[in-house]
């Protein structure tokens, strides 16, 4: 999946996409979980192109964090070709809930998971943290991962949200890392 703080819609390509921008790869098919979400219909417009299909209400596994009754799309048109250059099965959407998905009675899987106190139950937090490396990466829910702290060559700060609107901060200060060259 490709998470994505820059919109809130959580859709998966479906067996019913038969475009090669599907069948390269995992597509969604029922599972026993299944439920119809009020025969709504999906239509995300993008700048990049648009994805098409039906809403149903799912449980989704993030690894160990289980999810029930969460809202997602099922696509059967995907016409995103910049989705042709990364590794994908969708998009998770992170961002705060739009007016559309709001009018709906619909909650980003974030919200959801924060609404069902699913984290706090857990002992963890109601936050979700990216590591993004030289040569890879990680997503955390619940916190961040702090054995990449080693990483880093300062203590790690949280990022305090100034605005509910895709996850804007302010930022204080910016330095460039140069990473040691290996010989």
């Amino acid at each position: 999946m490709l998470f994505d703080t820059g919109s809130c819609e959580f859709w998966i390509p479906s067996t019913q996409c038969h475009t090669k921008r599907c069948v390269t790869h995992s597509r969604y098919t029922k599972s026993s979980t299944f439920k119809n979400y009020n025969n709504a219909k999906m239509a995300i417009q993008y700048l990049s192109g648009k994805v098409e299909g039906d809403m149903c209400l799912e449980t989704i596994g993030l690894g160990d964090l289980i999810v029930p009754n969460q809202v997602i799309g099922i696509a059967r048109e995907v016409e995103i070709p910049l989705l042709d250059e990364v590794i994908w099965d969708g998009i998770l959407g992170l961002a705060y809930p739009n007016k559309n998905l709001r009018n709906k009675g619909i909650s980003p899987l974030f919200d959801n998971i924060i609404n069902q106190n699913l984290l706090k139950k857990r002992g963890e937090k109601n936050q979700f943290a990216y590591y993004l490396g030289w040569d890879k990466g990680a997503f955390t829910f619940g916190g961040a991962d702090m054995r990449f702290k080693k990483n880093m060559d300062e203590e790690f700060k949280w990022a305090p949200i100034s605005e509910k609107n895709y996850w804007t901060i302010t930022l204080l200060d910016i330095k460039k890392y140069k990473p040691q060259q290996v010989l």
